[in-house]
């Protein structure tokens, strides 16, 4: 089976997309199982989310942050009542020292927590920080 990979430049002029997401019910049929060429941040605001990464199964919540990794395979399962963010940045925007630092937040090895009422600005702030050499 060949796993089809997105490219960033087929739909992001510049290399930075930001898309607000809004998911109710099976969401496999909308995504399918596939690989994107760059990194993709998820903020939920609300309800939840159930992905496929890696061939292992994560769920985020609402107020959770997660990143998908270049090259990482991965699909959307299952949405429930989900409102929040994605964002994706090509890896040329994101310096080497930071790319090891994206290693640690990755979907497949852990969901962050966003612990405040700003947690919108916070997450943006904390991206930017990686996509700004």
């Amino acid at each position: 089976m060949q796993i089809p990979t997105n490219h960033i430049t087929d739909y992001a002029e510049g290399g930075i997309s930001l898309k607000s997401l809004t998911m109710g019910g099976k969401a496999s049929s909308l995504t399918g199982l596939h690989r994107d060429d760059y990194y993709l941040f998820c903020l939920l605001t609300r309800g939840e989310l159930r992905l496929c990464v890696d061939f292992s199964e994560q769920v985020v919540h609402a107020h959770e942050i997660g990143c998908i990794l270049p090259g990482q395979v991965h699909q959307f399962v299952d949405a429930r009542d989900t409102e929040g963010w994605l964002l994706c940045v090509d890896g040329v925007h994101i310096g080497e020292a930071n790319r090891q630092t994206m290693q640690r937040f990755a979907f497949s090895r852990r969901v962050l927590p966003a612990l405040t009422a700003s947690y919108i600005y916070r997450w943006t702030a904390f991206i930017l920080q990686f996509v700004i050499k």
